[in-house]
Formats: C-alpha cells, structure tokens, sequence
C-alpha cells in the first residue's frame, strides 16, 4: 500500500459529503467495479458525487488506477447512489505498479532525505528531484488522439515511472513524495493565467511548514528551467506572488502571506543593484560551488545584455574559464547560472584549493570543540 498523510480536502467537506467520501475510498480501495453509496440524494446531488471524487483523488495519490478524465455512470436508487468506476489498469498491473513506485520511494528517500532534515529540506529535495527528472509531456496534452494520449500524464505513474506528465500528475507525484516523507502538503486545482495548453485548469501544491503555508509548483519550474539545471521560480510563493499568473478559489484554500521559507530568502541569495552581482557571484565561486542563483530585488531589472555582460565579468574575474548556462528571468527576476566544465585559470585553482584548506580547518576545529 502506497502511504498517505494529509486528508486536507476531507476535513473541508461537510458531514454528509464525509461519509460519502468514505464509502467511495473503501470502494476504490478494494477496486469495486460499482460502489454503492448510501446517502440522502435531496441533499448530495450527482454534481456533488462528481466534486467528492476529485476531492478523494487530489487527496490520495494512490488511487492512480482511477480514470478521473472519462465519463463515470451514476445510477440512483432509493438509499443513495450505484457509482460505476473506471479503472485504467488490471489487477496485475496495479500490483507491479504499486511494486515499482514502493521501491522507488524507498531509493528516492534512501539518496535523498535524512532523517535530520528539516521539513523545507525535504520539500527542497522533493522539488529538485522532480525538476531534475520530469519531462512536461506537450505531446499528449496537445494531442488529439487517444493513442498518443496516455492516462498518466494526470497520475503519479506518469512523473514516477515515465518521468513525462503535466501539472496534475506532477502535482500528484509531489503530494506522493511529501506523504512518504511527512511533509504537510495538498494539491491545488485553479486556473494558470498564460497560453499554455492546459490554461483552461492548472494544478500545484500548497505545503505547510511552521505554521505557515506556501505555494509550489513544480510543474512551472520544470517547463521554464531550459538549460539550467533547477529553478526556483515557484518554490514556496505567497498568494499575492503566485496570483500574478495564476489563479484559484479562495473559499476553499488557505491563505498564504509568509516568505520565510522563499527558496532566495532562506538562503539570502539576492542583490539589490548590478554593481552587487560580482561580489556575490565571486562569493558564491570562493565556495567552490558550480550552480549559482540569486534574485535582483529592485524593481526595475537591468536589460538583459547589461545582466550578462555583468554575469561575465563576474565569473570570469572569478577564476572560472569554461562555458556556462545563464538564465534570467525578467518576470520574476531570478538568476541563474549552471557553470558546465572544470576549467579554471591558476589563479582560480589556487583561490578554490585555499578555501577547501580553510572548509577542511574549520571542519577541523569545529570537530575539537565538539569533543573538547
């Protein structure tokens, strides 16, 4: 069995819409090919059947089996409702499914998460790890042939197994792997204010971490990241962020007004004027790193060529020789910087061995204190 965390759209349905909830989980867990609901049908409609369906989906990513994009057959009878479900997969499959993605939490936490990570640390790893392998299939989402349409592109199998899906799956695959990891979190569904293909519903996540909630999505990173090897344009935004291309209904999800765990907050990457970019990007070199990122707070950001010619001057006064990527986002004024090879010039080898000297020193001393 797939594991499970947060119920969050459970606990915002009434009562009467909890039992019926209930009754279709037992239904679906046991794949019955009908599920019968006992309910009061002049108060739960079929719409309202139609809504607890997705509110059990986007709150159990385990039910991938389940066809949530057909059409579904409701019958009433004089106790409630007869639900005819669809199930993509057979029994079978469903068991080597269940196998593959269990072992695939298993390595994915075994590489990634440690047991003294904080649950940011988790969300962190979760979202580069997803950024890093999932492709956004445009191909079957545009498509408008069933055969080239796959059902997984709205589950967990689709980021998980064959590493291509759009925003639902990949906010399904996301829930997954904070349910695996206790990290609080829910999937989302608005709209995305943009001409993408799937800006008729957009789906993202919301986390909570100390108290205080924060959007994700994983999804829009993924697509914008190009060259580069993580962004973290969309990485725990507040509402009024996140509300400049995206939208939602506000009656039903949280508010999300912090900023503490913003990915540039958290790790103070940011410059407030181009003339602050050498000195942080030499800074972020003398640590030896080879991904650079950080945001231009002002609200007037420099033109693109003055970004790069500035980013240049930077990297190469820093020591480094060798191509790199750059990105720079105007819309949300983020930079980043994927440096591709190990070409230093000697006086960057020598600035790079000093400072694993000191790290190893300090290491050290830190080390005596704790044993001292």
């Amino acid at each position: 069995m797939l594991p499970e965390y947060v119920k969050y759209y459970f606990l915002k349905l009434t009562k009467p819409r909890q039992q019926v909830y209930l009754q279709m989980y037992d239904g679906f867990r046991t794949r019955k090919p009908i599920v019968e609901i006992a309910c009061d049908s002049r108060q739960i409609s079929v719409d309202d059947l139609m809504y607890i369906f997705r509110c059990l989906y986007n709150d159990t990513p385990s039910f991938y089996y389940l066809q949530v994009a057909g059409i579904h057959s409701i019958w009433t009878t004089p106790t409630g409702y007869l639900f005819k479900v669809n199930y993509q997969y057979t029994e079978a499959q469903i068991a080597q499914f269940d196998k593959l993605l269990n072992e695939g939490l298993v390595r994915f936490k075994d590489r990634y998460i440690r047991d003294d990570m904080s649950d940011y640390e988790k969300e962190l790893a979760i979202h580069d790890f997803l950024v890093a392998t999932v492709t956004y299939d445009h191909a079957s989402i545009t498509s408008q042939s069933e055969k080239l349409r796959h059902g997984e592109i709205f589950n967990v199998l689709g980021p998980l197994v064959r590493q291509e899906a759009v925003c639902w799956g990949i906010a399904c695959a996301f829930k997954l792997l904070c349910d695996y990891c206790h990290v609080k979190c829910f999937v989302i569904i608005g709209r995305a204010l943009d001409n993408s293909p799937d800006a008729e519903g957009h789906a993202w996540n919301i986390v909570r971490l100390d108290d205080e909630n924060y959007h994700v999505d994983v999804t829009w990173d993924l697509k914008e990241r190009g060259d580069i090897s993580c962004v973290y344009d969309n990485l725990n935004l507040t509402d009024a962020l996140i509300r400049l291309d995206h939208t939602w209904d506000d009656t039903i999800y949280p508010p999300c007004g912090c900023l503490d765990y913003n990915y540039f907050r958290m790790k103070r990457f940011y410059v407030k004027r181009l003339e602050q970019v050498r000195p942080f990007i030499k800074a972020r070199l003398d640590e030896g790193v080879n991904y650079i990122a950080f945001k231009y707070v002002d609200k007037d950001m420099p033109s693109e060529e003055d970004m790069k010619r500035a980013v240049i001057a930077a990297v190469r006064r820093g020591g480094y020789q060798g191509s790199f990527n750059l990105l720079a986002n105007r819309k949300t004024h983020n930079v980043y910087i994927d440096l591709l090879d190990k070409q230093w010039s000697n006086r960057g080898l020598i600035r790079k061995l000093k400072n694993w000297v000191r790290r190893r020193k300090q290491a050290k001393d830190a080390g005596k204190g704790k044993t001292g």
